[in-house]
């Protein structure tokens, strides 16, 4: 035999919308007698951002984008083909895509890193 919606003792007790309305909490003693609310903690105090020391970079002209990825180009740079992360392009880059030929502009460290550029300290 089908069990009609709300017919069924279990469900009651379990859905809120077909459960009959809760006795009303012990006024004193008992588990369910009310607490005092607790107020968030405080936030902790913080000590502002150091500032971020400016990152010096290096030029390279002349740059000819030979294949890309999504997270690199393969570039031409000075006769060398080397992948440089689309990451570690730095404002003032104008390749962006296969057959472009343009700026690159990386961070110094990474150029040295990588052979872009002699280090010169």
């Amino acid at each position: 035999m089908p069990i009609k919606n709300g017919s069924c003792p279990t469900m009651q007790a379990y859905s809120p919308r077909l459960a009959p309305k809760a006795a009303a909490a012990p006024k004193s003693g008992g588990c369910l007698q009310s607490r005092p609310v607790r107020s968030a903690p405080a936030p902790a105090v913080t000590s502002p951002a150091p500032e971020r020391m400016p990152v010096s970079v290096v030029t390279l002209p002349n740059v000819l984008v030979v294949r890309e990825l999504d997270g690199a180009l393969l570039c031409q740079i000075d006769g060398h083909e080397r992948w440089i992360p689309r990451d570690k392009l730095c404002d003032g880059t104008t390749i962006r895509q296969k057959g472009d030929t343009g700026t690159l502009v990386v961070p110094r460290q990474f150029a040295v890193e990588w052979g872009l550029t002699p280090y010169d300290g």
